[in-house]
């Protein structure tokens, strides 16, 4: 059974015909049949039978759809594909299994759900379906809180089986590799907080206390372990933490630390030495005029793409290379600075032309203060 719709011309009108029709097969032929003409029925009234004879196979569930005054279930895909990640990277097998583990990764979740607190997150597993999948029999902020404290007691347990994970998983000796390490800090509104204090603020929130953390993290960047820090410690000041770090928890030799120029310096290439440590890092400008004042470097050195110096005294390898976009990028600021500057001396001359009781050593002056200015 099925709506026959259809429209016809006559007279140079349209006209609309709607059957209720049936078909069945005669002697392999279509025979149909008229049950009802619709024509006069309402266009509302046509597509609701029309929509029923299409889904009468589904009419119970429809009505349940219409009549129900239940609620909506929870989330689920999202806290599926977020265990399935965790378990991809072996996460779950570094907690253990008591409500406290549960409850931390949950946490992890929500924070990458809906970014937001504590209270947040227990709130967010009224509606995604955490507590069900993992687990958790419990879930309130001060649980949540007890979560956090049981992270920072298994810090350790969790760092060093984290390490023999993907010591596994990529099939090579992590233990002689190299380790990349970066320092960055967060502020605070609140002043309660042991490691808060004011330090160098990378958020440039002026008046702020701040925590420093430092990332360590495997040649390819997974992460192996973080560390936090008093905000007043300086980015050298951190180095010792790590270097204990890799050589007593993770077993670690010949290992090459890679840090910027304001972590690694002469106290932590001492230190590093004394264990047997390699370190790539990156020198300062006032290393690089004194080795240029010494005739150790050349600046003809830099034409070709890779220049490497060693040095006898220290048993350092220097390993120079010429930057052509950074090149590019100071001819570029140049070219701007000398197009200002020609600018200002062209508006000084037109005004010394037009006012004739305009001196030249006041313009001269004018335009000295500018260019130092412009030029620094």
């Amino acid at each position: 059974m099925f709506v026959d719709d259809q429209t016809y011309q006559s007279g140079g009108r349209t006209y609309r015909r709607v059957l209720l029709r049936h078909g069945k097969r005669v002697n392999g032929k279509v025979v149909l049949s008229t049950i009802a003409n619709l024509s006069t029925s309402s266009d509302d009234e046509i597509a609701a039978i029309d929509f029923a004879l299409k889904n009468k196979h589904r009419l119970p569930y429809i009505e349940s759809l219409v009549t129900s005054k239940g609620e909506n279930g929870k989330l689920y895909a999202p806290v599926v594909v977020l265990y399935q990640i965790a378990q991809k990277f072996g996460i779950p097998k570094l907690f253990s299994n008591s409500e406290k583990a549960k409850i931390a990764l949950w946490l992890i979740f929500a924070r990458i759900i809906d970014q937001g607190s504590r209270l947040s997150a227990v709130r967010l597993a009224k509606i995604h379906a955490g507590c069900e999948i993992l687990g958790i029999n419990k879930l309130n902020e001060d649980l949540a809180y007890a979560a956090m404290d049981w992270m920072a007691e298994n810090k350790d347990h969790v760092e060093k089986k984290l390490f023999e994970f993907w010591e596994k998983k990529k099939q090579f000796k992590t233990r002689d590799t190299i380790y990349l390490y970066d320092v960055s800090s967060s502020y605070f509104e609140g002043e309660h907080n042991e490691l808060a204090e004011y330090g160098y603020n990378r958020d440039g929130k002026k008046g702020k206390k701040i925590v420093v953390y430092g990332l360590l993290t495997d040649s390819e960047g997974e992460p192996l372990g973080i560390e936090v820090f008093k905000g007043n410690t300086r980015d050298n000041k951190t180095i010792s933490d790590q270097i204990e770090k890799i050589k007593q928890k993770f077993g670690a030799r010949n290992i090459i630390l890679v840090g910027d120029k304001g972590m690694i310096k002469n106290d932590q290439i001492k230190e590093m030495n004394n264990e047997g440590f390699y370190f790539i890092t990156t020198i300062t400008k006032p290393q690089i005029r004194k080795m240029l004042q010494e005739g150790a470097l050349q600046m003809s050195l830099f034409d070709s793409d890779l220049t490497e110096i060693e040095d006898a005294e220290t048993n350092l390898r220097y390993i120079f290379r010429r930057n052509p976009i950074r090149a590019m990028e100071i001819e570029a600021n140049r070219n701007s600075k000398i197009e200002s500057v020609n600018k200002k001396i062209s508006a000084s001359n037109k005004y010394l032309k037009e006012h004739k009781r305009a001196t030249l050593e006041v313009q001269l002056k004018s335009l000295n203060a500018y260019v130092i200015l412009k030029t620094g």
